[in-house]
This record gives C-alpha cells, structure tokens and sequence, in this order.
C-alpha cells in the first residue's frame, strides 16, 4: 500500500518565568525533516504541522518520567487529538550534580492505559552529552515509533531490540542507530492506522 502520514506538533517548551527549551522552530524543522528520512524506510511520512511555544507548569521543564500525574498534565498542554504532540523541554530525570537529564525521551501512546492524552517529551540535555540535532533525531524517531507502536506502557519495553546495534529501536543514545526490520516496519504500518 501507500505511504502512512503523521503530522506533529512540536511545543517549543516555557515555564513563563525565564527557563525554556534551547531548541528552536529552525532546528525543530530539520530534526523531523531527518526523522521523516528514517522513517520513510518503512513508508512513514512525518510533517510538521506547526512549531508553537507552549508555556507550562516550571517544574515539567526538568520532567521527571517517574511522576506519572505530572506527565499527564505536560501532554495535556496544547494538546490536539490530530497530530502527535511533541514535546521539548529542558530535561527528563534531571541529575543535579551533573546539570542534565538522564533519560533523551519518553512516549505515552495512545494506547496507555496511564494516560488520556498522549504525546512525547525530549529533553535539550542529557548526561552522555549528546544533545545536537542528529542525536534529538534519533531520540524523536525513536520515541516515534513507540508512539505509532501504540502499545501500553506495560508493553512498551517490548520495542526495544537487543544485539542490533544499529537498529533505532536499541537501548541508548547514538545518532548511528537509525534501521528498522522489515518486521518492525510491518507492526509500526498494521498498530498505527495513520491519519
């Protein structure tokens, strides 16, 4: 069959008090403009259907992925049941003693049974310190596919892949981790429905 389509929103993250993302709508452009180039492997098409600053509650600028509720309210923000909400924000799991977050980004898929909302968060800084573009490319395919995936958050773990070091779906940063197997394809195009 064809091509499915996904359209983002991409919420430029504020606490109105100062504290923001350092991600801007240029380089938000170009980073799903490279997810939509690996996700096309698959015959997903990604668009940007708008870059908006969104102002949220300061403490989901460093979210913690642990406080669910919190998270909840973070995807409840500007939400629009059309496209996929994503998130950007300072940091996720925030370390104090190093300045940064611990985890790149998190999904909850339509399917959760945590949520009402779903969306994805990423975070500007993480502690191995891979925070360019390319690696905020990875991050936001990967969580892509979670998304798409749609399972619950009880499944989620079971996207992950194992000894397939290039595989996007492996645990860990890296802007080398971009492929997908035709079975990973297959599930993403029979979960996801498009839109």
């Amino acid at each position: 069959p064809g091509d499915f389509r996904f359209a983002v929103k991409a919420h430029l993250c504020t606490d109105g008090q100062g504290t923001s993302t350092t991600r801007t709508a240029t380089e938000v452009r170009v980073i799903m403009s490279d997810v939509t180039k690996v996700l096309s492997q698959c015959g997903i098409i990604v668009t940007l259907s708008e870059v908006v600053t969104t102002t949220v509650d300061p403490a989901y600028m460093r979210l913690d992925t642990t406080a669910w509720f919190a998270m909840h309210n973070l995807f409840g923000f500007g939400s629009d049941d059309a496209v996929i909400d994503i998130f950007f924000i300072q940091a996720l799991d925030y370390d104090a003693n190093q300045e940064c977050g611990q985890t790149p980004g998190i999904t909850s898929s339509p399917g959760s049974e945590w949520f009402w909302q779903g969306g994805i968060a990423v975070g500007d800084n993480v502690c191995d310190g891979t925070t360019d573009v390319q690696a905020a490319v990875r991050t936001v395919a990967h969580e892509l596919v979670h998304y798409v995936l749609n399972h619950s958050d009880a499944d989620a773990d079971a996207d992950h892949v194992e000894n397939e070091p290039k595989n996007l779906m492996s645990r860990g940063q890296s802007t080398t981790k971009r492929d997908l197997t035709t079975i990973q394809c297959l599930d993403m195009r029979m979960n996801s429905g498009g839109n």
